[in-house]
């Protein structure tokens, strides 16, 4: 019986259970199946090493290659309980609760207290009763942000601002009676006779799936050998980040292993990488189609059919069968490696003749490193340190992300006199002003664009470029600030070493238009490449 995609907070509940004779068994699909198969959801939410944990949370995600169905992701917490009397003296049992909402992770409490009723009654009511409480979960009043507020509230220190979207929707009177954090929607679910708060978080960007924190993400070393990719690298100095976050960029196969540590460890490694190469989503999309935050055998066939397929897993075996995967993440030693099928592979594609002058040129970019890379990941390594909010770490990477957008566009505009990834003079009503990729001097974007060409080509061949495109054309349709690039202006007003004196006198003209005259809606695209931090420091050639 097929199921009813209304909106709903909560799609499905799952019961898994591993048993001595049948191994890992799905028990319960409530209230209808989810058209998964049902051994590869068992696999998934039995994760290997589960009998010697006490408990255990992973996700996994449903329909990433079903387009007509909505996204949904699972939260899934396994138990193991020691009980006396039984055969190997424990049971194993998992539970989880399929969403359509990215944020799926705030039912974590709801899991726990389901899953430990589950273990003494173990009955399809209760799967009933948690189904119908989170769906009775009330956000009548839960704002609902832009990309751009969103990008404004988490770059502010003030928690309140945008106060006016909550008056909307609730008393005055009482909110300002109390000091709330805007960031998050603060609600209740009632189940079995508990009040359990919940609050949603308001500002996550597309592919900002659960609750993962980035630092972890900083403290890989390249492995050894070391094998040089055009795509991936300018030589054996390239800080291990970069080399991640073009892997991810480029579409490679990236794995990350995760031998006898937790499926939830290796989850988060996978749903950070994600988040940070896509530039939270804001930037680039198509991560989460070809992202598996954990995986076995059992799904092998599956996983090996996506190209560029993100996923993470605890089977030493992944890690011995070099052609599974292009770049190995080994969560146990901190390396990073790169497969050498993959550089074989990337040899034989050259479509370049092997002159002297191509071949002479490869070897410098294998010895050398590029400025850009080691800049970004000094910022970052220094605001972790530092111990700088997490979002102020993220928009590091965004801009990285970001940075490598603008010179595909700069690019695009030498070799065809086009692009539809950034704005050009044609998108604008005051061209003068500059539009698209800024660049402080010609030989910093000489420089920039001959060390990043490679990526470039690599990123061209994705799918996410193509989204990219389509993205910033719909973009350009829904926009309201038509007169100048407000991104462009204020990266030259910044950075640029001089500026001639009626260009600054026209460009304040523009914003005092925009500032006086324009709605919110135009005042709010103005300010949010400023407010956001989207004003990066462009390669400077020293």
């Amino acid at each position: 019986m097929p199921c009813d995609y209304r909106f709903r907070h909560c799609d499905h509940i799952l019961v898994a259970e591993f048993d001595i004779d049948k191994g890992s068994s799905l028990t319960h699909q409530y209230p209808c199946p989810t058209g998964t198969d049902t051994h590869i959801l068992a696999e998934l939410m039995l994760p290997d090493g589960a009998h010697v944990r006490e408990e255990d949370w992973t996700m996994f995600f449903l329909n990433q290659r079903a387009p007509p169905l909505p996204l949904l992701y699972s939260l899934n917490l396994v138990r193991t309980k020691h009980i006396s009397g039984v055969r190997r003296g424990a049971r194993v049992k998992a539970m989880a609760i399929v969403s359509r909402h990215q944020w799926v992770h705030v039912f974590k409490p709801l899991l726990v207290l389901a899953l430990e009723k589950y273990f003494v009654v173990p009955s399809a009511d209760i799967l009933a009763a948690l189904f119908t409480a989170i769906n009775a979960m009330d956000v009548s009043v839960m704002p609902r942000f832009s990309i751009i507020e969103k990008r404004i509230l988490r770059a502010s220190e003030d928690k309140t601002m945008l106060e006016e979207k909550f008056h909307e929707l609730e008393d005055r009177v009482a909110a300002a009676r109390r000091l709330i954090d805007r960031r998050v929607f603060a609600t209740k679910v009632e189940y079995d006779g508990i009040m359990v708060p919940i609050k949603i978080p308001l500002t996550s960007f597309p592919d900002e799936i659960g609750d993962v924190g980035i630092a972890s993400m900083l403290s890989w070393k390249n492995g050894a050998p070391y094998y040089w990719h055009p795509h991936l690298d300018s030589g054996p100095q390239t800080h291990p980040i970069c080399v991640l976050i073009n892997a991810l960029l480029t579409q490679k196969r990236v794995l990350f292993l995760g031998h006898n540590r937790p499926s939830g460890e290796v989850v988060d490694y996978v749903l950070a990488a994600c988040a940070l190469a896509s530039g939270g989503g804001i930037v680039l999309r198509g991560f989460k189609e070809r992202c598996f935050p954990y995986a076995s055998l059992a799904a092998l066939e599956g996983l090996l059919a996506v190209p560029g397929y993100i996923a993470g897993v605890t089977n030493p075996v992944f890690e011995e069968q070099g052609t599974w995967w292009d770049v190995l993440c080994n969560i146990n030693t901190g390396k990073i490696t790169i497969s050498p099928k993959l550089v074989a592979a990337a040899a034989s594609d050259e479509k370049e003749p092997a002159g002297k002058d191509r071949e002479r040129e490869k070897e410098w970019m294998r010895a050398g490193c590029w400025e850009g890379d080691n800049d970004f990941a000094a910022e970052a390594m220094a605001a972790s340190q530092s111990h700088m909010g997490e979002l102020y770490i993220r928009r590091k990477f965004h801009r990285y992300v970001h940075r490598l957008v603008d010179v595909t566009a700069a690019i695009e505009l030498e070799s065809f006199g086009s692009t539809a990834i950034l704005a050009t003079a044609a998108d604008v009503s005051i061209p003068e002003l500059g539009v698209g990729p800024f660049f402080v001097d010609d030989a910093s974007k000489r420089r920039e664009l001959f060390m990043l060409r490679n990526r470039v080509d690599g990123w061209r061949r994705t799918r996410s470029y193509k989204y990219r495109q389509n993205d910033y054309q719909s973009f350009l349709r829904r926009r309201t600030l038509y007169s100048f690039d407000a991104r462009y202006a204020f990266t030259r007003f910044r950075y640029a070493s001089s500026l001639p004196d009626p260009l600054v006198v026209r460009m304040f003209l523009a914003l005092q238009d925009t500032l006086a005259l324009g709605s919110d809606a135009q005042v709010l695209e103005l300010l949010c490449p400023k407010i956001h931090g989207e004003i990066a420091r462009p390669y400077r050639r020293a």
